[in-house]
């Protein structure tokens, strides 16, 4: 016969059942909050490397930023000098034709040596934009400027006509460097 009856040994079995289980849950629990802190060790350095890379990312895009303003600006101001010159240019030319017709020319356009003042601060003005102009437009501005000088000079109808030939060639060339780099 049995010591203990039917019902204390299904007390005694349960009671042994969740010993195992508390020590199986134990280990269970030891493992996930392993597992737990392997995770958030994890998903710590993930946040870290993420900012350090976002950081990095925000340096470079505002270096990057500063970069596109300038070259902007140095654009803008590359258009409005060419604006300028060819403008200035023009009219220097139109007023030395007008004083070849014989046309009254406006006041100040020659100093009392019949020298071309405007032109004048024209290569002056070309000398000190020369980097923001670039090489390629500050040669094609020398030369028309050069071809005004020599407009100034001309008497012969034939050279004339070829100094105003040359300066629609150059007036064409300068219009395309402007579309190339502006359009």
């Amino acid at each position: 016969m049995c010591l203990f009856g039917a019902k204390d040994r299904i007390e005694i079995l349960i009671l042994n059942e969740g010993s195992i289980w508390r020590d199986n849950m134990i280990d269970l629990s030891l493992g996930a909050i392993l597992l737990v802190l392997w995770s958030a060790t994890i998903y710590l350095i993930r946040i870290i490397v993420d900012k350090t890379i976002e950081s990095k990312f925000d340096t470079y895009s505002k270096r990057f930023e500063k970069r596109l303003d300038f070259e902007q600006k140095i654009l803008g101001d590359r258009y409005a000098l060419i604006m300028d010159l060819s403008r200035r240019l023009e009219n220097i030319m139109t007023n030395i034709n007008r004083m070849r017709q014989g046309m009254e020319i406006p006041e100040g356009f020659l100093n009392k040596d019949n020298e071309l003042v405007r032109l004048t601060e024209i290569f002056e003005d070309l000398d000190t934009n020369r980097l923001a102009l670039t090489e390629r437009f500050y040669e094609l501005f020398a030369a028309k400027a050069r071809l005004a000088h020599k407009a100034a000079s001309t008497k012969d109808q034939q050279e004339w006509a070829s100094v105003a030939a040359e300066w629609g060639r150059n007036s064409a060339e300068i219009r395309s460097a402007t579309d190339e780099i502006f359009l």
